[in-house]
């Protein structure tokens, strides 16, 4: 059937020749890759020509989501997307009191769920040994029946909302989600009746039915082979929570004490951007303070504090976190959890970060957009220079080259507290044998840029955040679809 291309990124790719010689991901599991630089830079890059493909549904294993695959013949490669969520964490505590007639009763808990759009080795796998299954069956000429290139497709604008049936939550649910890694943590207060039908689930082994659904949808780049725009596909990722936490049981419950005790968390949010985070919990009551380092994918530290008073009783926190890209600050973060603000906070590294998205869009002498193929001898190249009093040198710089229609992800750290850096974006286009440059001063929230590269040289940058008079061109619509794609 025809459908459009799914794009690809800067990713790791698995040889399914040898199945057993896969590389190993890290724990943070099989995602899209940026480059070791100090302005980090993901490609994605979507086909113009017509495809045949078959999309194969594999059904779910285990405790894991299923996903489908989407063998793509012009390069040999076999995509594959999850069709729901994977959970990389989760912690059930359940609050417990004495009763003045010596009853010990449950009155309620918290729980903190962790979730992946991306998935880890074992799926890699699992896609590479069935592919010698489906090289027989799918519909592709002899000739292109050579073994496949496994990759993920890339997803991003990760969204996440937690649905629960009625009485279960006290509150509404606390989501952070990390969209440019693709994960989600979420923190929910439960009643006393929710704590209870959880625990219950988890110590029976049957977690598999407790209800409620953690629904989630993230956008793939895609290109239409009549078009030669880039574009968005949304993919839902809705998963049932009893299937999340089907593979969960009672080492997940934690019961606090028949006691005033009360159980400060903070929750870092993973990251691929981020190298360690170091957390530290200082309760004012005297006790021992805790800590814990966590690397990309992020954790959580708790720690139970006892107290006659627990309206008097305050944890003070503290975090630090180091990013991979080089001469990027070391943020730190702090605050404090008390029966006021809350027993719960989450540390979201990319907070402190600003993604853009550039796309260059060859256009005709009037503006108009013309096919990439038209202008093959064309050479396109950016310069991005951002200087700010908290980043090493006071300047961040990269070189890169573009490409028609395929658009570019970059990303700069911004740090709590102080005014976003100054940067400037040049790009050089070299189109029929003349040069042309064009420079702009970007701010925080111009997060997608579009060049115009023209036949004569002559190159124009527009924002999403600027009023544009044209509409035949259909740059506004451009512009509205890449910042899907930057959305966080």
């Amino acid at each position: 059937m025809k459908e459009r291309v799914l794009a690809l990124d800067l990713i790791d790719s698995y040889p399914v020749e040898q199945p057993e010689l896969l590389h190993e991901p890290d724990d943070y599991g099989v995602i899209p890759r940026w480059t070791p630089e100090e302005v980090p830079q993901r490609l994605l890059y979507p086909l113009y020509q017509d495809v045949e493909q078959e999309v194969v549904d594999l059904p779910p294993f285990d405790h894991d989501p299923g996903f489908v695959v989407c063998p793509d013949e012009t390069l040999d490669v076999l995509w594959f997307t999850p069709t729901s969520l994977a959970l990389t964490d989760f912690a059930l505590t359940v609050r417990r009191e004495v009763r003045p007639d010596g009853a010990v009763v449950t009155t309620g808990g918290s729980a903190v769920i962790s979730v992946s759009a991306y998935v880890g080795r074992p799926y890699v796998e699992r896609v590479a040994r069935e592919r010698w299954t489906w090289r027989d069956s799918l519909p592709l000429p002899e000739a292109r029946r050579a073994p496949f290139t496994v990759l993920p497709a890339v997803l991003q604008g990760l969204t996440v909302d937690l649905e629960l049936p009625a009485g279960v939550a006290a509150a509404p649910a606390i989501i952070t989600a990390s969209p440019l890694a693709g994960a989600a943590t979420i923190a929910v207060e439960l009643t006393e009746f929710g704590v209870l039908a959880w625990r219950t689930a988890l110590e029976q082994g049957v977690a598999r039915t407790i209800p409620g659904t953690v629904r989630a949808t993230a956008v793939i780049p895609t290109a239409n082979p009549d078009d030669w725009y880039p574009g968005v596909e949304h993919h839902t990722l809705d998963t049932p929570l009893g299937t999340l936490l089907a593979g969960r049981g009672a080492a997940d419950v934690r019961q606090v004490d028949p006691q005033q005790t009360v159980s400060p968390t903070v929750v870092v949010v993973g990251s691929q951007l981020v190298a360690s985070s170091t957390v530290t919990l200082r309760p004012s009551t005297g006790q021992a303070p805790s800590s814990a380092v966590f690397g990309p994918g992020g954790g959580r530290v708790t720690t139970a504090v006892v107290t006659q008073h627990p309206d008097t009783v305050g944890v003070e926190w503290k975090a630090e976190v180091a990013f991979t890209p080089p001469r990027w600050p070391v943020v730190p973060a702090s605050g404090r959890l008390d029966s006021t603000s809350g027993w719960i906070t989450m540390v979201k590294p990319e907070s402190w970060c600003v993604g853009y998205v550039l796309a260059i869009v060859p256009v005709d002498a009037a503006g108009r957009p013309v096919p990439a193929s038209t202008r093959a001898g064309d050479r396109v190249q950016g310069v991005l220079n951002f200087t700010a009093p908290y980043v090493s040198g006071g300047l961040l710089s990269s070189a890169f080259d573009a490409e028609y229609g395929r658009p570019t992800s970059l990303v700069l750290p911004r740090f709590p507290d102080q005014p976003f850096g100054d940067l400037v974006l040049t790009v050089f286009a070299t189109c029929g044998g003349v040069l042309g440059q064009a420079s702009r001063r970007l701010g925080a929230d111009d997060v997608v840029v579009t060049a115009l590269a023209y036949p004569d040289g002559r190159v124009e940058l527009h924002t999403s955040t600027e009023s544009l008079p044209e509409a035949p061109t259909g740059l506004t619509k451009l512009l509205a679809r890449l910042g899907e794609l930057a959305r966080g």
